[in-house]
């Protein structure tokens, strides 16, 4: 099942997300995506179509439709990584068969990315410049690489990650399905934990952002749905605003709620960091050894007692240590003995910190109180501003009725035309705030038409004008954010323009008039 956005649910495994695919600034909207339920697992397909025409979408939708049909129809028992192959080669062969049955579609292809998952891992598949990303935390866990002629030369470290994105030659695929020399999907496992995300996305996502700022919206500390809404709508903006000649953009992330059986495997910093300390540790066991043999000569083992005489505790441990009459008894001795003085010292520390926890939660109580006795003290005076507010907003809504009262109906009606240049500068850090802005800017338009239909004698056709203003609902929903800043998004701005153009029309017709 698909459609521009969807909500990603699986009654198998405990997973969520949420996918948007929207036609940018082209004729036609030539991506495409599916999910579903499978007997190997839960499956999310991701699709480019290339061709033009009605090439392209025609051939995202079979290769899509093709995956998902031969790995529902693929027994329980049979392998991911085969019967992913198998999915990827059936939808090729369907392709090639269209183009010769219709030959205006000759010239199709798609590329794809793919993820399988079940409770063992997570089996990635992709041909072309169609992205998947495992993301753990703030990072980037796995990551498939463009197979295309700049992702080639990214890989061989000949261009950066960034002069690849922004190359004329970034479309260049190398391999895909349809009409492209290589046809084999490049197949990975991966595993994941609870909490990972993962992202399948076209290149109309990817290729609209330097990649260190598409990991940051990736890895935001937000809800998927709304992660996937902002992203969307921060690329139409982009695309906009360079000119709004970019591509379709498709972007599906799941969060998972479970933990592969299939383990990371450990770094090799980590690898470096447990055998030094081993080291260490031999070392270490290796040098008391050596200093308890040598208490029997009569140098050393007068300094021992010395040092045995200033540490009590040390002397009642070599004793016990003398009893063992092999090294392996004495090393598991030394071994316990060090965890003992460990735990000793992290229990002394523990017990300072819960001091210095309890008088933080003291002073945080003294500070409490102090904002209450403040915040006490101003209401008075908050609400006694709020009332002057209340005067000033109703005496400047009165001089602004009686300002539009003595303008001619062409001056009141470029009045209200430039009203609407002022919602598209609305920027603020609460989104209330922005909704609240928008929604005086919306009934300040409103109040003038008004006015301006008793003006041209054409209250019905004002009237109208007004009905095609977005109403509160309408504004909720169509703000978007960028860092810290919210904002009307490009649906919102549209909607406006709907009666802004209905207004200009009117002012026409008046000047001719």
């Amino acid at each position: 099942m698909n459609t521009d956005s969807s909500q990603i649910l699986s009654e198998r495994y405990s997973l969520s997300g949420y996918a948007s695919s929207l036609i940018g600034g082209r004729p036609e909207n030539q991506d495409d995506f599916g999910w579903s339920d499978t007997p190997l697992g839960f499956l999310l397909v991701v699709c480019d179509g290339m061709g033009g025409g009605p090439g392209g979408k025609t051939a995202s939708y079979i290769v899509k439709s093709v995956v998902i049909q031969t790995i529902l129809d693929a027994p329980q028992q049979a392998d991911r990584k085969d019967v992913l192959k198998m999915a990827v080669s059936n939808a090729n062969d369907t392709l090639n068969e269209k183009m010769d049955q219709v030959p205006s579609l000759r010239g199709m292809g798609s590329t794809l990315v793919a993820v399988l998952i079940n409770n063992q891992s997570a089996v990635v598949a992709h041909l072309g410049d169609s992205r998947f990303y495992r993301l753990h935390g703030r990072d980037v866990a796995f990551r498939t690489h463009d197979h295309s002629l700049v992702g080639e030369l990214v890989q061989n470290k000949v261009i950066t990650e960034e002069q690849a994105r922004t190359s004329p030659q970034s479309n260049v695929i190398t391999r895909g399905l349809g009409s492209t020399n290589n046809h084999v999907a490049e197949i990975d496992e991966v595993p994941y934990r609870k909490g990972d995300r993962f992202v399948l996305c076209t290149d109309g996502v990817w290729g609209i952002m330097p990649h260190p700022l598409l990991i940051e919206r990736f890895t935001a500390i937000i809800d998927v749905p709304t992660l996937v809404t902002n992203l969307q709508s921060e690329v139409d903006q982009t695309g906009i605003r360079k000119g709004g000649l970019y591509d379709n953009h498709t972007l599906a992330v799941v969060e998972m709620n479970m933990d592969s059986l299939m383990k990371d495997k450990m770094s090799k910093q980590t690898k470096i960091i447990l055998s030094t300390l081993s080291i260490l540790l031999i070392i270490s066991i290796i040098f008391n050894i050596v200093c308890l043999i040598k208490l029997g000569n009569a140098p050393q083992k007068k300094a021992y007692e010395k040092a045995l005489a200033e540490n009590a505790s040390f002397k009642e441990e070599l004793d016990v240590l003398k009893q063992f009459r092999n090294s392996d008894e004495k090393e598991h001795f030394l071994q316990l003995t060090e965890l003992s003085r460990l735990n000793t010292e992290l229990t002394n520390e523990n017990a300072e910190l819960r001091e210095k926890l309890t008088n933080m939660e003291m002073h945080i109580e003294e500070i409490k109180q102090s904002l209450a006795e403040a915040q006490r003290k101003s209401s008075h005076n908050s609400s006694e501003s709020q009332v002057q507010e209340s005067k000033n907003k109703k005496t400047s809504a009165t001089v602004d009725k009686n300002s539009s009262d003595n303008l001619t109906a062409i001056e009141l009606t470029e009045k209200i035309l430039k009203r609407y240049d002022r919602i598209e500068g609305v920027k603020e850090k609460e989104i209330s705030v922005v909704i609240k802005k928008i929604g005086e800017i919306r009934d300040e338009i409103a109040d003038d038409l008004d006015i301006l239909g008793k003006k041209c004698n054409n209250p019905q056709r004002t009237a109208h004008i007004k009905s095609q203003l977005p109403n509160n609902e309408a504004i909720s929903r169509s703000i978007s954010k960028s860092g810290i800043y919210h904002f009307p998004n490009p649906y919102l701005l549209r909607e406006f323009s709907k009666s802004r153009n209905a207004l200009k029309e009117l002012l026409e017709a008046l000047q001719k008039s």
